[in-house]
């Protein structure tokens, strides 16, 4: 009797534990390097600066002197727009949020493997899209 109801409290066990793992809850795809449009529309902010001190404000969080030479500068991330150095972390505030669809950080390591030396805060890189002009506004200049 005792090995059955052992046997009977252990599967009781399992399927309550496999029910559970299938429980109604939609899991958020929150990833803490990714800024994407859906959470940049929800946001209120002018500049890139803004939506990343909202969203992520780790993320422009100075490292601390890395060296002796203690540059200020690489311990901040580097800016990249659409792929193409931008500028240092001053340069977050001249972009408008009105065109940026997807923000994404890159560690130090990894920024160091794709951009090269000097990126001893990481990296920032920022998409934004342009809007094309149709062919019947351009005939109007």
């Amino acid at each position: 009797m005792r090995i059955f109801t052992g046997a009977l409290l252990i599967a009781i066990l399992f399927l309550t534990g496999c029910g559970s793992s299938k429980s109604g809850i939609k899991k958020s795809n929150y990833d803490r390097h990714l800024i994407t449009l859906e959470e940049i529309e929800r946001t209120t902010g002018s500049t890139a600066y803004d939506l990343i001190l909202k969203l992520r404000p780790f993320w422009i969080r100075g490292r601390g002197p890395r060296s002796i030479n203690r540059n200020t500068e690489a311990q901040y991330p580097m800016i990249y727009l659409n792929g193409q150095k931008f500028g240092n972390i001053d340069t977050l505030s001249e972009i408008t949020n009105t065109n940026i669809t997807e923000i994404k950080f890159l560690s130090p390591s990894d920024a160091t493997i794709r951009y090269g030396v000097n990126h001893g805060g990481g990296a920032i890189l920022i998409k934004i899209f342009y809007e094309r002009k149709n062919a019947s506004e351009q005939d109007k200049f």
